[in-house]
């Protein structure tokens, strides 16, 4: 054995010997037996040094034991995943491990077809979990953060009063929830997205000349209140609630924006209650506008789809950008 305590491979070294002495205490694998002399599994070696050999295929776990080498091959129907081989004897020869993988695999086909008797698929991964409970992380804008603990941490405790689940505010606006049941955690994951809900301007990110990317978002409002030249909406959760009062929640949409024909007055294309489907088109901090002809073909007047509406307001940013320089 090297003893090393030099920073370099040109350092001088001391060398010294070596003992190592194996124990295999019951403990060690859950077990309870004597605790004694060294029994055969300890010392290593074996004076059977016949010149025939046996291999046996089974899952129990007793050659370890009584038999000179434990060669573990784990695997799918596709082929091998993992394996692991000890041995009590100075070598094993080539020809035995070639022979052992091709029992495991025919061993491995066979457990395979028993196991897809009783389930063809595999089930499904849970979540994450510490003990019975289960974890979840839920994203929301940083701004909310004081939203969702509320004065001296009243809004959170009120919410995992709701949902029977803990909820953690972590950093980069990350919530972390842990419930007993995927009911309660969806629950809390509902609420804490409800809470730090805030619009999202759709945007334009251009990375080279020719390559642009639009990101946006629909949202379902419904209409609270009608003016002459416009409506207040909210999300459709807060429709009703304490929560249509708050201006995180409360967007505008201008009645130039509800249709591509003119309309002379809000009340004559919405009304109150009606759930609408907009773009947003401008979001401040405490200012939201909201778009329907964006969604809308002038033309034809059909729905359109996310692609097909990045595609008009392209083409009506840049017939507006035209419209500047000339």
């Amino acid at each position: 054995m090297r003893v090393r305590s030099a920073l370099t491979d040109n350092d001088k070294f001391e060398s010294k010997r070596a003992f190592l002495q194996y124990e295999f205490p019951p403990y060690c694998v859950n077990e309870i037996g004597k605790l004694g002399a060294p029994n055969r599994r300890m010392i290593g070696y074996t004076s059977s040094l016949g010149r025939w050999y046996r291999l046996l295929t089974d899952i129990l776990g007793t050659e370890d034991h009584y038999f000179d080498m434990d060669f573990k091959i784990a695997g799918t129907a596709n082929g091998m995943t993992a394996m692991q081989l000890d041995v009590k004897l100075p070598g094993v020869p080539v020809e035995i491990l070639c022979e052992g993988i091709e029992r495991a695999s025919s061993a491995r086909g066979h457990v395979l077809t028993e196991m897809s008797k009783v389930r063809v698929e595999p089930r499904a991964i849970p979540p994450p979990s510490i003990g019975s409970s289960i974890i979840h992380h839920v994203t929301y804008d940083q701004s909310m953060r004081g939203v969702l603990i509320g004065s001296g941490g009243g809004t959170i405790r009120e919410l995992e009063t709701q949902s029977n689940c803990a909820i953690h505010c972590k950093e980069g606006g990350l919530a972390e929830i842990i419930g007993k049941t995927e009911e309660d955690v969806a629950l809390a994951t509902r609420l804490v997205q409800e809470i730090t809900f805030v619009y999202r301007r759709n945007q334009r990110y251009v990375f080279l000349p020719y390559c642009v990317v639009t990101w946006c978002t629909r949202y379902n409002v419904v209409v609270q209140t009608v003016m002459d030249f416009g409506c207040i909406v909210v999300p459709e959760f807060a429709y009703g609630t304490p929560q249509a009062l708050e201006k995180s929640k409360q967007a505008f949409l201008h009645v130039t924006e509800m249709a591509h024909t003119p309309v002379k007055r809000a009340n004559l294309a919405v009304k109150p209650g009606e759930v609408l489907e907009c773009w947003c088109i401008f979001a401040e901090r405490d200012m939201t506008k909201l778009s329907m002809k964006a969604l809308v073909d002038p033309d034809t007047n059909k729905a359109l789809s996310d692609a097909e509406a990045i595609d008009q307001q392209v083409k009506l940013e840049e017939a507006l950008k035209r419209n500047r320089m000339t």
